[in-house]
């Protein structure tokens, strides 16, 4: 998987800027739980930073779901809102309803907010967890610092 993955980063670094490939690319990699992708035909994510970050959260967020949740399914779904990218990942594991944010969950809020976004990570006991974020589509003019890809 973390071949698939890195491979899927070097294209993106290369300016090529298909998400959806990368996302399918992670996802393929990931036996179980069942995970829905929902990517709206035409959502183009230009800004390499942005889908960088955006597949990390992605990432990371089903990386946790699989390591604690003892789920059977994974919802991603993406949207665009505006001039923001809209994350959404929930899962329907069981989870113990305390969030305690780890290296694995700091990291993506820092990324997140390092390109101008947001990020809100909520769990209820025993329905699971939910992942929102929200990333501006593109850094040009938007005050965000680059990050470098990790």
């Amino acid at each position: 998987m973390l071949k698939d993955v890195r491979d899927t980063m070097t294209t993106l670094r290369k300016d090529e800027y298909d998400l959806r490939t990368a996302l399918d690319a992670v996802v393929k990699a990931v036996p179980e739980p069942a995970i829905d992708v929902t990517f709206p035909a035409g959502l183009v994510v230009s800004d390499a930073a942005v889908a960088h970050v955006a597949l990390r959260c992605i990432q990371e967020a089903i990386t946790n779901t699989v390591k604690h949740a003892r789920a059977e399914h994974i919802r991603v779904k993406l949207a665009r809102e505006g001039d923001d990218l809209m994350i959404a990942i929930e899962d329907d594991g069981k989870s113990a309803g305390e969030i305690r944010e780890g290296s694995g969950l700091r990291g993506m809020r820092e990324r997140i907010e390092e390109l101008g976004g947001d990020i809100e990570v909520a769990s209820e006991s025993q329905r699971g967890t939910a992942v929102r974020a929200r990333l501006p589509m593109s850094l040009r003019g938007s005050g965000a610092t680059r990050t470098r890809p990790a």
